[in-house]
């Protein structure tokens, strides 16, 4: 009897650096936008190197990415790892040894080099736990009556920019 391989499994937008997060030596700064917005509404945004940490943290830090905004973690890490998320990268997963869940949310570079487009394909996914999100955070503010958050107000106009976004797109 043959044993069940297990495999351990990756939630998250997981983003590679060279040729996707950095294409011909410059930020793609759509991506880079998107991947800070889609952060602050509380989505797990991981970027993944082949390159040493170092080396990566470095280079990305010359183009202007804030390094401790987003965790970095090598690529070996995650080998033989199913994704149920998000994976934007240049090279095939099958390559890397990376096992997609729902090939639709693999992304090459070329599908997220601006933000609109990006999200756009997010948005037809998650749109309905967006709404169910920002529906939260509007009660949340209503049960604190005179005193609403900071964190709420501001989460809730990231929100409403993304859904402004969406909106412009599905004109």
């Amino acid at each position: 009897m043959e044993k069940e391989i297990i495999h351990p499994k990756a939630d998250g937008i997981f983003v590679d650096t060279e040729g996707t997060l950095i294409i011909d030596d410059r930020l793609n700064e759509g991506l880079y936008e998107t991947m800070s917005l889609l952060k602050q509404i509380g989505e797990k945004v991981i970027i993944l190197t082949g390159s040493p940490l170092k080396m990566t943290k470095d280079r990305l830090q010359e183009i202007g990415v804030d390094i401790n905004r987003f965790p970095i973690e090598p690529k070996a890490k995650y080998r033989d790892t199913i994704f149920t998320g998000y994976i934007i990268d240049d090279c095939s997963p099958s390559s890397q040894r990376f096992i997609i869940e729902h090939p639709e949310r693999y992304l090459e570079p070329y599908d997220a080099e601006s933000a609109s487009e990006f999200l756009e394909y997010i948005s037809l996914t998650h749109k309905q736990a967006w709404e169910e999100k920002l529906e939260k955070i509007r009660k949340h503010k209503e049960r604190q009556l005179k005193a609403p958050t900071k964190v709420a107000d501001h989460k809730d106009g990231i929100l409403e920019r993304l859904f402004g976004k969406i909106k412009q797109l599905i004109k």
